[in-house]
């Protein structure tokens, strides 16, 4: 019997809508990937969270929130939540693997920016999209979150496992 393989994940993005002359480039390099900019433009902390699951759930391990100096606060949030991404002692690491911060927030277009906080990644989840309950009212938290977003990161993830540091 053989083992069923996952397909990897589209090289380019197929929508019908017309991409911006940067991702025209990079399709045309190659180099374009739908799903790692669909994991910096809003599911960042649903990669985050599978990040941190691929790497096995680590006690050293934690979700911290890049935020915009000048952006505003969600609710009881007192910062903007720009990006989550996985701190390791190894590095920080988020869509487009291990990097500094200062380079997400520069693929990001923010010029002042600070960490606003660095939790459990449960509490992250929690604290900036509601948990996993199907009750949350997605209109009070800064991030929206569907169980499926964290299983389509996986897959991604085990797609392309070095760039993770798991192959």
């Amino acid at each position: 019997m053989s083992a069923l393989a996952l397909a990897p994940a589209p090289a380019f993005d197929t929508s019908p809508s017309k991409p911006s002359n940067e991702i025209v480039r990079l399709m045309s390099t190659g180099c374009y990937d739908r799903l790692a900019e669909r994991y910096l433009q809003g599911g960042c902390l649903a990669f985050a969270y599978a990040l941190w699951i691929a790497h096995g759930c680590r006690a050293d391990a934690s979700i911290a929130i890049l935020s915009n100096d000048d952006g505003e606060g969600w609710g009881d949030i007192d910062h903007e939540a720009t990006h989550a991404y996985l701190d390791l002692p190894e590095g920080a690491m988020d869509v487009r693997g291990f990097r500094d911060v200062s380079q997400m927030a520069g693929e990001l277009d923010v010029d002042y920016w600070s960490i606003a906080a660095e939790m459990h990644p449960d509490d992250a989840i929690s604290t900036y999209a509601g948990g996993f309950s199907e009750d949350v009212d997605e209109g009070d938290y800064p991030i929206a979150l569907e169980q499926d977003d964290i299983l389509d990161a996986l897959v991604h993830i085990a797609n392309h496992p070095k760039r993770y540091g798991l192959g």
